[in-house]
């Protein structure tokens, strides 16, 4: 197995011993490293860079204390674990550095062996934390670029309070602001589409009602910031605790309106093409209808003609065929 990384320290004491003694004794078993200074105003400007883990400072400085310090850093934004480690024992001291925002409180003096291992348990179990703690924000970060290129959202129902949790990615999708409003069940059916309502809320209902452990639904929502109608598809696991009760539903949602939009188009597509051949074939029957009529017209002409010649033959020469305008067509 590899060895996890050190944790890096920043110390701060005004005096200069004691910053030498802590270092050796805290960096001896390799799991920390440690980063000295007397100035609180340098410690400022280097936790403020992101690259320590905790920091451990003594209180009484000059310039500026360790509470004024710790108080600072808060106010820049920064969340590193910090250690007040002092040989100011009042009361007062620790009851103030815990309501700044103080992680741990402790007091210089005594068998310093004993001191120091305590200041390593404590460093080990805040670093660890606080490195535990980069993970999943940056694990959440990373899912939540994922849902937002993929427009996917997520989604846990509690079946037992009935609250319905969304990720940033699935209020988006909706067109809300993230965390806007505490959703619920009804909330969300009021968002689907009037005419898939009864189709979304009878998929959820029968696969709890015929012991199913998963289901899927495609539908329609409306934007709540546009009122544009988008295509979705949800897909839904039930997790049952062990009497087999369902106690969370957790899903998914995933915008397909583009490719919905594509099918429907290709359908439509599909349809006109299926009516053009339809009228070809209409209008190719009635050719050949109208060909036969003609066909047997011609047939009927050419039996005319015949016998209008054998009439002719028939009689006497001299003899004249007029047609009934007055015209001689023969003779």
């Amino acid at each position: 197995m590899f060895a996890s990384a050190p944790s890096n320290i920043l110390y701060v004491d005004d005096e200069a011993a004691l910053l030498e003694i802590v270092r050796i004794f805290l960096e001896r078993t390799g799991e920390i490293v440690v980063d000295t200074t007397e100035s609180p105003l340098e410690a400022y400007e280097k936790v403020m860079t992101g690259r320590y883990d905790a920091v451990v400072s003594d209180y009484q400085m000059p310039v500026m204390d360790g509470i004024a310090l710790l108080k600072r850093i808060r106010e820049g934004g920064s969340q590193v674990p910090f250690i007040i480690f002092t040989g100011r024992g009042r009361e007062e001291v620790a009851i103030e550095a815990l309501n700044s925002g103080a992680d741990f409180y402790l007091q210089k003096g005594g068998d310093p062996k004993t001191q120091f291992a305590e200041l390593a348990n404590a460093i080990r179990q805040l670093a660890g934390r606080h490195k535990a703690e980069a993970v999943v924000h940056r694990t959440r970060e990373m899912l939540q670029k994922t849902e937002s290129l993929a427009h996917l959202g997520s989604w846990i129902l509690d079946c037992k309070t009935a609250q319905l949790t969304w990720s940033d990615e699935t209020y988006r999708l909706f067109g809300l602001e993230p965390g806007v409003c505490a959703m619920t069940y009804d909330a969300f059916l009021s968002m689907v589409h009037p005419d898939d309502r009864e189709l979304v809320d009878t998929a959820y209902l029968t696969s709890i009602e015929d012991g199913e452990d998963t289901y899927a639904v495609e539908h329609r929502l409306i934007r709540i910031d546009t009122g544009e109608v988008r295509y979705v598809i949800e897909y839904c696991e039930h997790l049952r605790d062990e009497s087999g009760e369902i106690i969370r539903s957790i899903g998914m949602v995933r915008d397909i309106t583009e490719r919905k939009l594509a099918k429907l188009e290709l359908l439509q597509r599909h349809e006109d093409l299926q009516a053009a051949y339809e009228h070809l074939t209409a209008v190719e029957e009635e050719l050949r209808t109208s060909f036969d009529d003609l066909a047997g017209s011609q047939l009927q002409l050419q039996e005319s003609e015949r016998r209008l010649a054998d009439i002719i033959d028939f009689l006497p020469d001299a003899t004249l065929v007029i047609d009934t305008a007055g015209r001689v067509i023969t003779w």
